[in-house]
């Protein structure tokens, strides 16, 4: 994982174990600082109302889905919508984040993380004070709520091609699975420390 930062600095995370730590690091200075605490608060804030704006595409699908099929399946491709959104803020609470951006130790598993199911790692003990604990963990779940709200919209873009054309409970195993473990991985690989991460990418072109 590589980072640019605004006053030209670059700095590479060998995992996401690294990264946390450099965050927690930040917080706990910030907390010695109060505008350095209020414009980290507003830096989570800014992260929810994008959320938010993600999520709301799960009201534009379901307008277009609406309008996609016969009147008689308004209520079914209404309830998919909601329940896909649903059973993706469980399945990707419960695996797919852990998959998306668990530590994957030493050496770095490229393919898919092993731990923080349940987000768990958020709840880890952090010795730099009560606030700072705070502002950490606010930071951890606002993260997780957005990249949430991208999770359920990738399984949402299906649900408008499969309208009327399968039953309701192949699409639910279908959002199950997808949020679960098809999209986290991708995630893993593309923007956390898989294959396909910056870091990875930087340290293949420098073994070359």
């Amino acid at each position: 994982m590589s980072l640019d930062f605004a006053d030209g600095q670059n700095k590479v995370f060998e995992n996401y174990s690294s990264f946390e730590g450099y965050v927690k690091e930040i917080v706990s200075n910030a907390t010695t600082n109060e505008s350095a605490i209020t414009n980290y608060s507003l830096d989570i804030v800014w992260l929810i109302i994008c959320a938010c704006l993600v999520f709301f595409m799960q009201a534009g699908f379901a307008l277009v889905e609406v309008g996609s099929v016969s009147m008689k399946n308004t209520k079914n491709i209404l309830t998919k919508n909601l329940l896909d959104a649903c059973i993706g803020c469980v399945s990707f609470w419960l695996l797919g984040y852990g998959f998306a951006f668990g530590d994957s130790g030493k050496p770095i598993n490229k393919f898919i993380g092993t731990n923080g199911f349940a987000v768990s790692t958020l709840n880890d003990d952090i010795t730099v004070g009560e606030d700072s604990e705070r502002l950490y963990q606010g930071n951890g779940y606002a993260f997780f709520i957005f990249q949430f709200a991208f999770a359920a919209t990738a399984a949402t873009i299906v649900s408008g091609a499969v309208a009327e054309r399968c039953q309701i409970v192949a699409y639910f195993v279908y959002s199950l699975c997808l949020t679960a473990f098809v999209y986290p991985v991708v995630v893993h690989w593309g923007w956390s420390t898989g294959w396909a991460s910056a870091s990875s990418m930087k340290r293949t072109a420098y073994s070359v």
